[in-house]
């Protein structure tokens, strides 16, 4: 006779609390539900729709990226996991009590703000972070700059300036250069692209610290981003493109920036050695990572045994917001451990916090409505134009919706 050596399903469901419905929190808790299928999982937004950085992060032409959200959505329609939006954890419900209803708490926040430069003038009118613009141009209900005194009355003007070689830097770089045709089948926030842009681009610079050779951004990205049309494009001075006339982007790597006026910026060699240079700029944007200033959802304050059961994923564990596929990989193995480390213990989960939420907490069946509703009022050629304000996005989840919901 042989002996069954199958895991035995656990007496009461594990019960796991996921704050953060972006991709790392989203990868965890598909994860953890193939391996510990009985579990039952609550994902919180502190938005009142789901998928943080997949729906308000990942650039708006790169809806073949945003596709990933369709396989979170099955984890939803099925009932394997539940979405609770517009609630924010730490005010609406306390981090504290949270963790008294749940066997296990994942932070899955990221990295909310721009990373500043270290450098005079910095914090000068005419400096943005490239999040705060993709933000601006995904419809985030508050964007940062939606309310910025001068941006979206002057736009970033003629002579632009990007610091930064990774991927968002070329993000922001392509939906400033690219045509209205070649954002077609996006979900640009056209109002506030126009706005942007109330003078047209002549020259965008992006400036590297370090050598070509250490970009952090993917080939494939660059060779996006010199395909854009009328855009003669430069490397350190070498041609990338046959275009000789139109706007230009000019990229130029080992260039410290140490200098920034509402006019211009000073650029030294990275290695020091040589004279400054100086470039006519109307504005700046920096595009050198992401930080989280405020340390959300600190645990110092819980007892041990609380504190153990609180994990971290994505960004708000690593300090770096990764790209989807490292998201994956993360979450996968952050749900290896919560299934190994964790034991229910009879916790009540969703339904000792639901006295909690306000009353406009919204669900994924609201999510739905909202996004048939996107999709229905899309301007000719965009896949779907967003709400833009929490009063929107909830006004159109109600719509519709029966006595019974």
């Amino acid at each position: 006779m042989t002996q069954d050596t199958a895991t035995p399903p656990r007496l009461v469901p594990l019960q796991v609390a996921v704050v953060g419905s972006g991709p790392s929190g989203c990868y965890t808790a598909q994860s953890l539900i193939k391996l510990v299928p009985e579990a039952q999982i609550v994902v919180f937004d502190a938005m009142p729709t789901p998928f943080g950085l997949t729906r308000h992060g990942i650039a708006a032409d790169h809806q073949g990226m945003k596709g990933v959200t369709r396989q979170f959505e099955r984890m939803f329609t099925r009932g394997s996991a539940e979405f609770v939006g517009n609630v924010r954890i730490g005010e609406d419900v306390t981090l504290e009590q949270l963790v008294a209803a749940f066997d296990a708490v994942v932070v899955a926040t990221g990295l909310p703000r721009d990373r500043g430069l270290a450098v005079a003038g910095a914090d000068g009118p005419n400096v943005y972070g490239a999040g705060e613009i993709v933000q601006l141009l995904n419809s985030h209900p508050e964007a940062a700059l939606r309310n910025h005194p001068n941006l979206l009355d002057e736009g970033l003007g003629a002579d632009i300036a990007v610091i930064g070689s990774g991927n968002v830097a070329i993000d922001v770089a392509r939906l400033l250069l690219k045509s209205d045709e070649e954002l077609s089948g996006s979900d640009v926030n056209d109002e506030a692209r126009d706005a942007l842009l109330r003078r047209p681009i002549t020259t965008l610079r992006i400036f590297g610290r370090g050598p070509a050779d250490k970009a952090r951004w993917d080939d494939s990205m660059l060779r996006e981003l010199t395909a854009v049309q009328g855009v003669s494009a430069t490397l350190d001075g070498v041609a990338l493109t046959d275009v000789t006339s139109g706007k230009t982007l000019a990229i130029e790597f080992n260039s410290t920036p140490t200098r920034i006026t509402e006019s211009s910026l000073e650029i030294i060699p990275t290695n020091g050695t040589g004279d400054p240079r100086h470039y006519r700029i109307d504005s700046v944007i920096t595009a050198t990572g992401f930080v989280d200033p405020d340390q959300n959802l600190a645990t110092e304050e819980l007892p041990a045994d609380d504190r153990r059961r609180v994990y971290r994923a994505g960004g708000s564990g690593s300090g770096v917001l990764g790209n989807l596929a490292e998201n994956r990989k993360l979450g996968a193995s952050l749900a290896a451990n919560i299934a190994a480390e964790i034991q229910p213990a009879g916790r009540p989960g969703l339904p000792e916090i639901v006295g909690m939420l306000p009353r406009q907490a919204t669900d994924f069946a609201a999510w739905q409505r909202v996004d048939a509703a996107e999709t229905a009022r899309a301007h000719p050629n965009r896949v779907r134009r967003k709400f833009d304000t929490r009063e929107a996005i909830i006004a159109a989840g109600e719509e519709g919706r029966s006595a019974n919901d």
